[in-house]
Formats: C-alpha cells, structure tokens, sequence
C-alpha cells in the first residue's frame, strides 16, 4: 500500500539529473500505483499539493528518455480522474508532447494517443480547444494516423469530440474519412461507429 512517506520518497527520484535506472524503478512503482482500481490513484496524484503530480509531469516535459513510461504513467492516473486530466490539461505542455509524438511515429506514441484519449474523455471540449490552436488541422491529422493500428486510441478524440453539440458539424465534414474505417481492424470499426452514434445523437 502506497503511503505519503514512499510517495515523498518516489518524487526526489523523478527528476533528469536522477541516474536513469533509479528513475525507472520508480516510475515501474508509480505505475503500479497509477494502475490502482479502488479508487485511490487520483489521490496520490493530486494529495499534498500536487506534488507526486507535478513531479511526473515535469519529468515528461524535460525526459524524452522517459516518456515511455511517464506517459503511461499519467494516462493510469487520468483515467477514472477529471481532476487529474483537468491538472494536466490545465498546467502542461503534455498532452501536446503526446499529440507530436504521434504525428512524429516517435517509440512512445501508442502511450501518447492512449492519453490523449482519456484527457479527451474528461475534456473533449478543451482538449479540441488546445489541439485546433496548436494544429489547426488536428482532425485532419489524426485521420491519417490511425490508419497505423498501434495509435489508434487517437481516433478516441474524435469520438469524444463528437459528444459535443457544438463540433458535430465541423465533425461531419470528415465523414469520407470516417467510413473507411469500417473496413479496417474491429478497433478502427469500433471507432468509426462510436463517432457516427455521436454525430446521429439528438439532443433536441
């Protein structure tokens, strides 16, 4: 069981100048944590004023070398957390490291586009806010990537994107690159479904 004293302790080890080996037995510990499904992941992430938090998503920022793992890292924490994807999008440059990661093939873009689909999840409406000022063609973009089976969470942006009224018909507008979709692998046939669901929704 994690406790705030083995936590203290992890953080003093994510920093750049920290001897690799030693910085990734503790993001292998952080990542068990991450992974906690009772509950309590978000709370180590977020407790003592964000330091576990900010700690993680420095190193990612200042590491290539370790974006593997914290990239995985913070999609655990992410995922059943809107508090946590709110830290993130709100105060880093990570969810853009993980979008250019994916558009660069980079070695760590299947756990960048498995990020960026759970700060989507929480957050589509910001998160579509901050990829169209970052790449006004964002959806165009990830489109042509997900064709790539190992960044195919990418195509989770859209789906979420698409639950929100207001981008359904800037959405609609990709329908010919939603529909060859269906004739890929069951996980492009499940995104290419999801999205159209979305755009069929009536909220009226």
């Amino acid at each position: 069981m994690a406790d705030a004293e083995v936590l203290a302790e992890l953080v003093t080890f994510l920093t750049p100048t920290t001897r690799l080996d030693v910085r990734r037995a503790a993001l292998d510990q952080i990542l068990g944590i991450s992974g906690s499904l009772d509950g309590s992941a978000s709370g180590f992430f977020l407790q003592s004023n964000v330091t576990l938090g900010k700690a993680i998503c420095n190193l990612c920022e200042s590491s290539i070398a370790d974006r593997t793992l914290t990239f995985a890292v913070l999609t655990n924490f992410a995922s059943g957390s809107p508090e946590v994807s709110d830290y993130i999008l709100s105060n880093t440059k990570v969810p853009l490291l993980a979008y250019d990661a994916c558009k660069l093939a980079a070695p760590f873009a299947a756990n960048g586009s498995k990020l960026l689909a759970n700060l989507s999840r929480h957050s589509p409406d910001r998160i579509h806010q901050l990829l169209t000022e970052h790449d006004a063609k964002y959806m165009e973009t990830i489109f042509e990537l997900i064709a790539y089976d190992t960044i195919v969470f990418l195509g989770y942006i859209i789906v979420n994107v698409a639950s929100v009224a207001a981008h359904r018909t800037l959405i609609s507008g990709f329908l010919n690159k939603v529909y060859p979709l269906l004739t890929l692998s069951d996980a492009h046939r499940e995104i290419a479904a999801d999205i159209l669901r979305n755009l069929a929704f009536d909220e009226g």
